[in-house]
């Protein structure tokens, strides 16, 4: 897969699959979300299109960070930021680490606050904000993702 070596499955999304790979250039980690093309209609693929545009013009602490596209004959893989700490949905499940202490509670929400907060002065509204696309990487830092519902000022504008 180009410059990627695809390793365990880590999630799956509404269009496809996502996986760890390592970039064989350099050895970083990322998350690669596999979308077969096969039997897309050309409204998924135009959305799909429609976020990694505005992922690539997004640059922000507490927003996962796009890295890139890589498109074969069958599929289009997304090379995104990992977060090794997978979803806040799965770090605040009682199960895992027990109840969620106030004080941590606080420190995600500000950073999720952060984030949509820098989504809103670029004139982008999420719209679909749950525990399962609030990721966490490796230092704990909140990373808002999956973008495919997010409206833009200028779309807004073509529907009201």
């Amino acid at each position: 897969m180009g410059d990627y070596l695809l390793g365990e499955a880590i999630g799956k999304g509404a269009h496809g699959q996502v996986y760890r790979a390592i970039d064989q250039r350099d050895g970083t980690v990322v998350a690669i979300k596999e979308i077969p093309l096969r039997g897309l209609d050309a409204a998924a693929l135009r959305a799909i299109t429609v976020e990694t545009d505005l992922l690539s013009s997004l640059s922000h602490p507490n927003v996962v960070a796009y890295l890139g596209t890589v498109e074969t004959k069958s599929y289009r893989y997304i090379v995104l930021e990992l977060a090794e700490n997978g979803s806040l949905a799965g770090i605040v499940k009682p199960t895992r680490f027990g109840p969620c202490p106030e004080p941590l509670a606080a420190v995600y929400a500000a950073q999720m606050l952060d984030g949509l907060a820098y989504l809103h002065a670029q004139g982008v509204v999420h719209r679909d904000v749950k525990p399962s696309n609030i990721l966490v990487d490796g230092a704990g830092h909140c990373l808002l993702a999956d973008l495919g519902l997010a409206a833009t000022r200028a779309s807004m504008r073509l529907c009201g």
